[in-house]
């Protein structure tokens, strides 16, 4: 009986690899981008930066580096209200790439920031040309509308920033 036993094995084996590229081919086509994926104190921001030029310059978008880290419990009301109002998020997405810029006691990011405005607070956003010069930056707390944020003047900032 172990012949076809190694049958099946060997018929599995081609519908992993199939079911595999699929996933990973779905993957590369939904926009995801590896520097906005989380706050990440492992990540290089210097690297991420020139990753984002590259994907901004070709999709002639606007650079948006959000300081920030996972302790932030507003940096994280922030993500979920992009991604929950459609409205907001089409036009953020249209208009930004986001490059994510840990800060935390893990690392602060101090030499990647040094040519940057000091943050006020957190989230605090920093507006750059699609060549990565800078334009401008976000101060997030008058955006908030009592315990979010406020779709109007969030609106009102991203066409600030539309071409």
């Amino acid at each position: 009986t172990p012949l076809p036993v190694m049958k099946n094995r060997n018929f599995h084996w081609p519908l992993a690899v199939l079911l595999l590229m699929i996933a990973l081919g779905a993957d590369a086509g939904s926009g995801v981008r590896p520097y906005d994926q989380g706050y990440d104190p492992a990540r290089d921001p210097a690297a991420d930066l020139q990753l984002a030029i590259a994907d901004a310059t070709a999709e002639n978008k606007k650079i948006l580096l959000k300081l920030g880290g996972d302790w932030c419990s507003w940096c994280l009301i922030l993500d979920r209200f992009v991604a929950n109002n459609d409205e907001v998020r089409q036009a953020y997405e249209q208009t930004f790439v986001t490059v994510k810029v840990n800060v935390s006691e893990d690392n602060m990011n101090e030499a990647f920031l040094a040519s940057y405005p000091e943050a006020g607070g957190y989230p605090f956003l920093i507006i750059l040309a699609a060549s990565g010069k800078f334009i401008d930056t976000q101060d997030t707390g008058v955006l908030e509308d009592g315990r979010g944020y406020s779709a109007e003047r969030f609106m009102a900032f991203v066409d600030r920033y539309r071409d």
